[in-house]
Formats: C-alpha cells, structure tokens, sequence
C-alpha cells in the first residue's frame, strides 16, 4: 500500500452537509431559564431522541416533545451534502491523503453520514457526543490524531468555525484553514469552496 503521503480533518455541518431545513430542536428543549444553559449538553452526550436526552440531563419534558421529536426526525431528513463535497473527497481519497471527521453534534445528527454515503470516505470520524468532549477542546483533535496515527504537523483541519476548525486545532499544532461559503472573511487563507482546497495542498 502506497504511504500516506498527510491527513485532512473535515468538520461535518456547514462544510460538508447542511440541513434544508432546521428548527433547531435542542434549543426548544433548552429554551426555559434554567435549562438554557444545558443547551451545549446536547453535544457531549449520547441521547438517540429528544426524550432520551430529556431522561440523560434530567431536564422536564415539555408537553410539545412529540411535536420537537418529529421536528428532529425533518431536520435530519434534510440534511444534503454541498455541490462540491463528494468530488473533494473523492479527489483525496485518490490523492492516497488520509481523512478524518471531527464534529460537534447532537446524537441522532450522525446518521446523515451513513445515509448520504460520506462515511466510506473517512478513515476515522470523532463525534462530541461520542467522546464527551466538544470542540475547541484540544482533547478531541487528540483523539481524531490518535485514531488516524497521524502527526499534527502533516495535518491540516478544513471547517466554517474560526474557534472550533481554526484556532482550536491550531492551538494544538495542526494547520487550519476557514471555509467560508459566504465569502464575508477576506483572509487570504480562506476558502471559497471545497473546490479550492487542492490548490492548498
């Protein structure tokens, strides 16, 4: 097998997904006073439902859970992969570059990956509610490294966050780079699009 020659860790949503439609469950479950904020709990706990992650934190189910349920359930069936995505994977995959997923989400918004085909691309793929740690903590890019074998120096983390895809794996020695569709940042070093990542390689 030829040896990999560096790796590329990819944020999940609003770099390679979005969602058509988002209602944004969690922060309704979350939107009282006291539970406002819990609402950053929802990504480092492993709760497959609204109501499981009602049970997990002990917060009150509200009377509207069957209504915020099927809201959660439409907003996962949106979600859709960026015109540019697939190619840009397909393209490191062929380039022998090792890849790795590194998102903050909620538990029932990994499915996505399975049902639009990305997780064949990935050769590890770290989720916060998974490991209990949500970006920028320098823990999770720790654990994506070890999983992959991989050395910060050699790899280079592509997302839409500036704290969580930027300086948060800068921090720990991994180049970054922002992703901004929207074209608002005018660093030199952003992206426009995924399309523009093989020239930075």
């Amino acid at each position: 097998m030829p040896e990999v020659k560096s790796t590329v860790l990819f944020d999940l949503y609003g770099t390679l997904i979005y969602l058509k439609e988002n209602r944004r469950p969690y922060m309704r479950l979350c939107d009282s006073k006291p539970t406002r904020s819990r609402l950053r709990e929802s990504l480092v706990v492993d709760a497959n439902s609204a109501t499981e992650f009602c049970h997990v934190l002990e917060i009150p189910i509200p009377e509207e859970i069957e209504e915020i349920e099927f809201d959660l359930q439409r907003d996962i069936a949106s979600a859709t992969t960026y015109d540019d995505t697939m190619s840009t994977l397909e393209y490191l995959k062929g380039k022998n570059i090792q890849l790795g997923l590194i998102s903050n989400l909620a538990s029932p918004y990994r499915q996505p990956c399975d049902t639009l085909g990305l997780n064949q691309f990935f050769d590890a793929t770290v989720f916060s509610c998974d490991e209990g740690v949500a970006k920028p903590d320098p823990k999770i890019y720790q654990i994506a490294l070890a999983r992959l074998n991989a050395d910060p120096s050699t790899t280079l983390m592509v997302g839409d966050s500036l704290r969580c895809d930027v300086e948060g794996p800068a921090s720990y020695g991994i180049r970054s780079i922002l992703l901004d569709r929207s074209a608002h940042a005018s660093d030199s070093l952003t992206l426009r699009s995924l399309n523009d990542l093989k020239s930075v390689l």
